[in-house]
C-alpha cells in the first residue's frame, strides 16, 4: 500500500500465494489519476491464512512534479574542447534553482 499521511491512496498489488519478487508503483491511484505532489509511504502488509495480519515500512519517498525554476546559470568559458590535449577539455557549470 502506498499512502500520504493523512490517508491511504493507492493499494499496488494484491494478491494469495507467495509474493512478486518485486512491485512496480507507477505513481498512479487505483483509478488511473497521477497522485498529488508530496510525502508518501510504502508499506507491506501480509494477511496470513489464521488472520493474523504483519506489517512493514519500506520506505518513505516525495512525489515532486514542479520543475525547478533556473535562478542563474554560468560555466567557465562557453566553448570547451574534450579533445584530450589538456586545453578546455573540462567544464565547470554552475546551476542555482528555487522552486
Amino acid at each position: 500500500m502506498v499512502s500520504t499521511e493523512l490517508s491511504s491512496d493507492t493499494q499496488v498489488a494484491n494478491g494469495k500465494g507467495a509474493p512478486s519478487k518485486s512491485i512496480n508503483f507507477d505513481g498512479f491511484s487505483p483509478d488511473k489519476n497521477i497522485l498529488s505532489d508530496g510525502n508518501y509511504k510504502a508499506v507491506l502488509s501480509v494477511l496470513f491464512k489464521n488472520g493474523n495480519i504483519s506489517e512493514a515500512e519500506i520506505v518513505t519517498f516525495i512525489i515532486d512534479t514542479k520543475t525547478p525554476l533556473i535562478n542563474s546559470l554560468s560555466a567557465d568559458f562557453l566553448l570547451f574542447s574534450p579533445d584530450g590535449d589538456g586545453n578546455k577539455d573540462n567544464i565547470n557549470i554552475q546551476q542555482e534553482t528555487m522552486l
